[in-house]
């Protein structure tokens, strides 16, 4: 348990230190999500949208301390962030929303995962497939993740609060079953260094926004976490309701979405934590009841294992 508590802290420390340098960066370089640009956002000043920055380095440096060797992991981080990062430059710079660019560099994505994915040997079983079948679905599934984490980044401190309460999810359900890779616990402490720092500037009214950079290095995590935990499909369904909310949201919109004969990938403020914000009238009322629904999603993948 000391081991856990160490790499957290380290995630945590390491985090809150990048923090003000990335803010800096992030106005050096433009790098902000102006709400002037878009009628879609609810935010009313320029806001540095390179969180993800912090996030990524915090990570970095506490796997060198709790799994030195694990470089595989290492590159499907900085991958995904740099995927991320690429898409946010990409919409700063556009006109209109490419998406099927968008699409195409989540898939060029998903494709480099099978290197971290292959070495560690953790493909999502599907039962009775091929191994190859199995890596297919593996990559179709952390695109899916990869998506539902960037749609759920839409409040201060949304998503990062939800990582947060997965992380916990699936530390304590190591803590409590027999857990399928070693690593689990301690991507689980990481992620929970990570977004604990991070939600600090992130809370309303945020002075810092992770960015898709960001939301993209969220996904990898739960992606990841879903494919090290998943053993066996009990295993498996407690993970996706551990991951909970993302996955929820982005069902309800693309369904929403689709039955309006409207890309699943358009921009709307329909997802389910819009609905509760345009209930509650407060984001941070919104955000703390999306809180409170994924906890209890948490909390019931974790019973699902004493079935």
């Amino acid at each position: 348990m000391s081991e856990f508590v160490l790499i957290g802290g380290i995630a945590c420390i390491a985090t809150l230190a990048l923090i003000k340098p990335a803010m800096a960066l992030a106005r050096k370089c433009g790098m902000t999500d102006n709400p002037l640009a878009d009628p879609l956002k609810i935010h009313k000043t320029p806001t540095p949208c390179i969180g993800g920055l912090s996030m990524l380095g915090g990570s970095v440096v506490a796997l060198f301390v709790g799994m030195p060797a694990i470089y595989p992991l290492i590159f499907g981080m900085v991958t995904s962030w740099i995927a991320g990062l690429i898409d946010d430059i990409g919409w700063q710079h556009r006109s209109s929303r490419n998406l099927l660019a968008k699409i195409i560099s989540q898939l060029a994505l998903a494709a480099l995962m099978i290197v971290p994915i292959y070495t560690l040997g953790i493909p999502l079983v599907v039962f009775g497939a091929s191994l190859y079948a199995s890596y297919v679905f593996t990559l179709f599934t952390f695109v899916a993740i990869i998506n539902a984490a960037n749609m759920q980044d839409g409040l201060d401190g949304l998503l990062a609060g939800i990582a947060l309460i997965s992380g916990v999810g699936f530390f304590c359900a190591t803590l409590a079953f027999p857990s399928p890779h070693e690593l689990v616990g301690v991507l689980s402490v990481i992620l929970i260094g990570t977004t604990g720092a991070f939600l600090i500037f992130n809370w309303n009214p945020a002075k810092l926004f992770m960015g898709d950079n960001g939301s993209y290095l969220v996904g990898f995590y739960l992606a990841f976490l879903l494919f090290l935990w998943g053993k066996d499909m009990q295993y498996i369904m407690s993970g996706l309701l551990m991951i909970g909310m993302p996955l929820v949201n982005e069902l309800f919109v693309i369904v929403r979405r689709l039955s309006q004969r409207r890309s699943p990938l358009s921009a709307d403020r329909n997802h389910i934590y819009d609905i509760i914000y345009r209930r509650v009238g407060s984001v941070r009322s919104a955000v703390l009841v999306n809180y409170a629904i994924h906890a209890m999603m948490v909390g019931a993948g974790i019973a699902l294992l004493w079935l």
